[in-house]
């Protein structure tokens, strides 16, 4: 459709057309500009990656390090931890992240950690965890996905660092210290505990360790533990006999020391009671008042005081028998050709066997232990990608470029030849109007001219 000295739409593509390499060559120029700018500036500011993920580690459920420290997921991003991070701790790269500012993401608070809970197909509940970085901070797509997979797995990191550090050992070199027998069975006696529980721990996530539970349940049996300690009891044996026997007269001296300062404090303490008593008695007879109730009251703190410092003596002269038949029994176990000196390396000889069952069982448990750790500890990636989100996407960059690039052009080119073409037309449909006057004027005349009669007609 037309107006009256207007342009149809057909008309205004027409002129546009004619300057098309003027539109694409703008269109192609808008879809680099955007691009680019949407890419290097635009995004720079608004663009994340983000990742979700679990954490899987054995008992892990306890919320717990295989330490018993308390786990918090706060920590993959402690300034601490991302320090690490960017030094290399974690990375087969050294200088990876080196270019990362890892101080001012923490100050823009541009690293973020989320928590969430989740229902598995199983129906257990398990928690996820959602970390997001500006992507401003990284120099590329890679070194991004490989930044936040290392923040990711910090936890992991740390549980088999803990294993690879754990101290199986502790309570074989306290037996390895200890002074006295009573001191090395109780050293054993906890390692065999402690390989107990940690086993018990580590169960659920590997059936086969019930065989070396059934294996462990037969070394340093509780019956063999009774048997030690009665045979140390029964026959006095000492650790070291020379030093005991040394300082054997001067502790006995000691204790009858205190024997002797007791006694005197016994004596004080019954002088003390009977002078009570009759200033008791004596108020009491003044008064009309007298019985044995009134004595109780008066005497209990007493007879208390004297009745502990008694037991005390027992119990010190019964060490001093206890060091007394201590020495005879050394005189007799450390001369050799008896039947004592074979009794005690028999017993030596017990106590170093379940020592070195105990040793080659927690080697063990400390082998086990660092291979199941390691299979089971791991970071399960939901989609198993990084996604980069926020900002423009590149395609839909190019395309507003095009469009923009376009219809600016075609702006352009309207502004210019349009006007040109509007003159040229009405050029041209002035023309076409004045000849077509001529020819209508032309006929008007033909038709004013009568019809010549010739004579025939005339005669007729």
């Amino acid at each position: 459709m037309e107006e009256e000295n207007g342009l149809t739409l057909g008309e205004i593509f027409k002129v546009i057309f004619k300057r098309i390499w003027w539109v694409v060559g703008a269109a192609a120029l808008g879809v680099l500009l955007v691009v680019l700018v949407t890419q290097l500036w635009y995004n720079k500011t608004k663009q994340y990656y983000s990742v979700t993920y679990e954490i899987v580690y054995p008992n892990s459920q306890s919320g717990r390090y295989p330490n018993g420290n308390e786990f918090l997921i706060s920590d993959s991003i402690s300034s601490e931890t991302l320090a690490e991070i960017k030094a290399g701790k974690y990375s087969e790269d050294v200088g990876e992240f080196a270019n990362v500012d890892v101080e001012k993401m923490l100050k823009n608070d541009a690293i973020q950690l989320s928590t969430k809970l989740m229902k598995r197909e199983d129906d257990s509940v398990a928690t996820s965890f959602t970390l997001t970085v500006m992507a401003q901070y990284f120099s590329g797509e890679e070194q991004a996905v490989n930044f936040l997979k290392t923040v990711a797995s910090y936890p992991v990191n740390r549980v088999n660092a803990i294993i690879a550090e754990r101290q199986y050992w502790l309570n074989l070199t306290t037996y390895e210290n200890a002074l006295t027998y009573t001191d090395k069975i109780s050293a054993l006696i906890a390692q065999k505990n402690y390989l107990s529980g940690s086993y018990s721990a580590l169960r659920e996530y590997d059936n086969q360790l019930d065989v070396k539970i059934a294996e462990l349940n037969n070394l340093f049996t509780s019956e063999q533990q009774q048997t030690l300690n009665d045979r140390l009891k029964t026959n006095f044996y000492v650790l070291n006999t020379n030093e005991y026997v040394s300082n054997a007269e001067y502790r006995k001296a000691v204790l009858n020391k205190s024997i002797d300062d007791n006694d005197k404090i016994i004596e004080a303490l019954k002088l003390e009671r009977d002078e009570a008593v009759k200033a008791q008695n004596a108020g009491q007879s003044a008064s009309g008042f007298a019985g044995s109730v009134y004595d109780e009251v008066v005497t209990n703190p007493y007879d208390v005081r004297i009745a502990d410092l008694t037991a005390a003596n027992t119990s010190l002269r019964n060490t001093i028998a206890d060091i007394d038949k201590t020495l005879a029994e050394i005189a007799k176990y450390t001369k050799e050709g008896t039947d004592e000196y074979t009794e005690k390396n028999n017993f030596d000889g017990m106590l170093e066997k379940y020592r070195a069952e105990l040793t080659a069982a927690t080697e063990e448990l400390a082998e086990i232990t660092t291979k199941l750790y390691f299979e089971n500890s791991r970071i399960i990636f939901a989609g198993n990608k990084v996604e980069r989100l926020g900002g423009i996407g590149a395609i839909l960059s190019a395309v507003v470029g095009l469009l923009v690039g376009a219809i600016l052009s075609a702006i352009v080119v309207c502004i210019i030849d349009l006007p040109k073409y509007r003159r040229a037309k009405l050029a041209a449909q002035g023309a076409t109007a004045e000849v077509a006057g001529n020819v209508s004027e032309s006929a008007d005349g033909d038709n004013n001219i009568a019809p010549e009669v010739t004579d025939g007609e005339d005669k007729a």
